[in-house]
């Protein structure tokens, strides 16, 4: 058999998509060191490593029998190999291929978790099985939830066994999960819902329909036109500036807007100053009365 028809002949059933922050990359090593060498799923992974670099992918690769390679721009996904979102990239999922972007930051991130568990549940349905492990914050919580509305699974690793409770906490009090396991059990767990035979149909068909609000937050983060999209969502409104000494005012030549909070919508719009931020010099660059007194 030639390869391009190797290829051909392993059409993934599955698609795995794994989200983690805070103590995420041991979490990972593990979990990548205890799955089958003919574990037949795509499996994406999301954790929270910031703009610097990262041996990730590597590290990955070394730890168990799998393939892990960093995901790029227009790559075919194949079974059996994890493809891990790239520093300050989010991983996204259009059909069968990976897409990057350097879009807004998610939950403070970028990679970020949600954008890679909704574009996974909106291409792939009921084959899509949402994994969130331990880490801080909510990020995942939405992403699962699109995955549940979309007909997929949805695992999380029980709290009480994660190094960070709270990511793992908020997708179980917000999302219908279907399975709440340890660590250890996850592989295995893993390796028989892959097992399970999936209708074609699904693909096409999904046992409810996709919400518009998931499908317009997937577009927003294709890079163009956001300020459009993220009218079609919601009014818009600006920003208080927040100073250096924790207070808020207002800045009239601020530019950035953020978006009213409607159903299930999220603000994306991070703190300004970060933390530890020395200066107090606003985003538009050119100090004012107004926020100089930070009132």
């Amino acid at each position: 058999m030639t390869p391009g028809a190797e290829v051909e002949s392993r059409k993934p059933g599955h698609y795995v998509v794994i989200g983690a922050s805070w103590g995420g990359i041991s979490a990972l090593r593990r979990l990548a060191a205890a799955l089958p060498p003919d574990f037949g799923a795509t499996i994406l992974v999301a954790q929270h490593i910031g703009a610097q670099p990262s041996q990730l992918a590597e590290m990955l690769d070394r730890a168990g029998p799998l393939d892990a390679v960093w995901a790029t721009q227009g790559a075919r996904m194949l079974p059996g190999t994890i493809y891990v979102a790239p520093p300050d990239r989010h991983l996204l999922v259009e059909g069968n291929h990976l897409r990057l972007s350097a879009g807004p930051k998610e939950n403070h991130a970028r990679p970020a978790i949600d954008p890679l568990l909704r574009s996974a549940a909106i291409a792939h349905r009921a084959r899509c099985i949402g994994v969130i492990l331990t880490g801080s914050l909510d990020d995942g919580t939405a992403g699962l939830d699109a995955v549940k509305r979309c007909g997929g699974t949805a695992v999380v690793q029980d709290p009480a066994d994660a190094e960070q409770a709270e990511m793992p906490r908020s997708a179980i009090e917000s999302v219908y999960v279907d399975h709440i396991v340890p660590l250890d059990d996850i592989a295995p767990l893993l390796s028989a819902l892959v097992s399970r035979t999936v209708p074609e149909s699904s693909m096409d068909v999904p046992s409810v329909d996709i919400p518009q609000t998931v499908l317009q937050e997937a577009e927003m983060l294709k890079g163009d036109r956001i300020m459009n999209r993220l009218a079609a969502l919601a009014s818009l409104r600006r920003l208080p500036v927040r100073t250096a000494a924790g207070r808020y005012s207002r800045c009239g030549r601020r530019r950035r807007c953020a978006i009213d909070v409607i159903r299930d919508m999220r603000t994306r719009c991070e703190a300004w100053p970060p933390p530890r931020a020395k200066t107090r010099r606003p985003p538009c660059g050119r100090p004012c009365g107004r926020w100089a007194k930070g009132k």
